[in-house]
């Protein structure tokens, strides 16, 4: 298991502040919610979690919440189920902190696709996930890939974006 240092975190951070704004872009085509929507319990898990931090919007998706909130020098996503049971953290990273053996797997098994944004991801234990793109004449084609923090292929996921 990787354990990342504060700094070593914190750096990766300040690296991603020019996904910020792609982030944002996504996140505004969710469903806007005001503080007063939140379900107590879902509004405790995440004070919880993050005692010091103030979110800067909340979601409301099928089945789960999403609180938005800045970190020193971008933006990351909280995803809280209905039941308010933490699901996962997500920070944007530049995917030049991607790790060399999972690049190298792109390239290989996805020669034709781009990578459209990086994620670090916080669950039981880090992860990335990159999210690919394929530029097609019909629907362009998006996939979600997810590696461990050395780089190791975990899985796919098709992925839908407007």
């Amino acid at each position: 298991m990787a354990i990342f240092s504060k700094a070593h975190i914190t750096i990766r951070l300040i690296i991603a502040g020019c996904l910020t704004i792609a982030m944002i872009n996504i996140i505004n085509a969710q469903d806007t919610i005001s503080k007063n929507q939140i379900p107590h319990f879902v509004a405790k898990t995440f004070s919880d979690l993050y005692p010091e931090i103030k979110t800067e919007q909340w979601l409301k998706i099928p089945s789960y919440y999403i609180a938005v909130f800045k970190t020193e020098n971008s933006t990351a996503s909280v995803k809280i189920t209905e039941g308010g049971y933490w699901v996962v953290t997500q920070y944007p990273i530049d995917k030049k902190e991607l790790p060399k053996e999972l690049k190298q797997y792109l390239k290989k098994n996805y020669p034709k696709f781009k990578i459209f944004k990086a994620l670090l991801e916080s669950k039981n234990e880090p992860s990335y996930v990159v999210v690919i793109h394929l530029k097609r004449k019909s629907k362009d084609l998006f996939k979600s890939l997810f590696f461990s923090t050395n780089g190791l292929f975990l899985k796919e996921q098709d992925t839908l974006y407007e």
